[in-house]
């Protein structure tokens, strides 16, 4: 019992911090930098099971943006309950993972993550070319709010200030981390290890590495496109500049770095990279310098991220 306390200690603690953050502080810029921090948190979780597939996707902000956009559409052109348009945007970015993902995950490695880069140039094109449906240059300008949700005694909650937005991705992180752990941990993610692995081994058993590829690819597109429904009702305005490759590129080393062997990893990667990307925002132009050299300082000397780091340093405090 005390080795899976000491095991998710860091866990509970950040959950019970980010909870209570609301009640220190109304300041909106503290509790933005926390949605943000909640946002690059899910989409991290959501990628790790990729990369511990050996699916390395440079992908990963076009399928938030698909779902954005698909969200935003639902809401503006069909007048859709954006509850509704949240689910609609992830069902929707499965379905475009699957389309893209049959052709291409035979395909193993750099060669893969080649084909995702190359998907994510094409489609921040392609948000520029097909300007009637989205807006082009331009963007989508006036994305509404979510729903209010209705209390008992006829009050209800309204997206007028960051605190029910706070509240909103709290829970939509919770929910994806929940469910991710769980799929993790049962047979999907010991295949999935498996895969990484030996691919070829996989087969060998009678499993199809191919048909749990897809299934992992689609169900973590479809919490990219949860992440993405929601950055476009709280920004309320979307442009193609929003999902360039670079945005996937990050995601990537929030993982990296927070410790890709580690399921808690990229939830630490990402809240410490976020905070330290705005502490120094000044520096806006030497940020993919800087997180360039941190990524390839990570994967030569601390291979398992800072996760890896915390552990050597608890070894050898006990040693000592």
């Amino acid at each position: 019992m005390k080795r899976g306390f000491e095991k998710y200690i860091v866990f509970w603690l950040l959950s019970i911090f980010f909870l209570i953050v609301p009640i220190f502080t109304s300041n909106p810029y503290f509790l933005h930098v926390g949605i943000l921090i909640m946002l690059n948190c899910l989409l991290a979780v959501s990628l790790m099971p990729l990369l511990r597939t050996g699916l390395i996707s440079c992908a990963h902000a076009s399928f938030m943006a698909i779902g954005a956009y698909t969200s935003a559409l639902l809401v503006m052109k069909l007048g859709l309950n954006f509850w509704l348009a949240l689910l609609g945007a992830g069902a929707i970015t499965a379905i475009f993972a699957a389309f893209i993902g049959f052709p291409t995950l035979r395909i193993r490695g750099l060669f893969f993550m080649l084909i995702t880069f190359s998907f994510a140039a094409f489609f921040q094109l392609a948000l520029i070319y097909f300007r009637g449906l989205t807006g082009g240059p331009d963007g989508l300008i006036g994305i509404p709010p979510p729903a209010p949700i209705p209390l008992p005694g006829g009050s209800k909650i309204e997206f007028i200030t960051k605190v029910p937005y706070y509240y909103l991705v709290f829970i939509l992180l919770s929910g994806v981390v929940a469910i991710v752990y769980r799929l993790w941990t049962t047979k999907l993610g010991r295949i999935c290890r498996a895969i990484y692995e030996s691919e070829n081994l996989v087969q060998s058993v009678g499993i199809s590495p191919m048909k749990y590829k897809i299934l992992i690819f689609c169900t973590m597109s479809f919490f990219a496109g949860i992440g993405g429904s929601f950055y476009a009702h709280y920004i309320r305005f979307l442009g193609p500049q929003d999902f360039v490759v670079w945005t996937s590129i990050m995601i990537l080393v929030y993982v990296q770095v927070g410790g890709v062997f580690s399921f808690f990893g990229p939830i630490i990667g990402a809240s410490s990279l976020t905070v330290i990307a705005e502490l120094f925002k000044f520096a806006l132009v030497w940020q993919p310098i800087f997180f360039g050299v941190l990524i390839i300082a990570t994967m030569l000397f601390f291979p398992e991220g800072m996760v890896g780091i915390a552990r050597r340093i608890k070894e050898r405090v006990k040693k000592v």
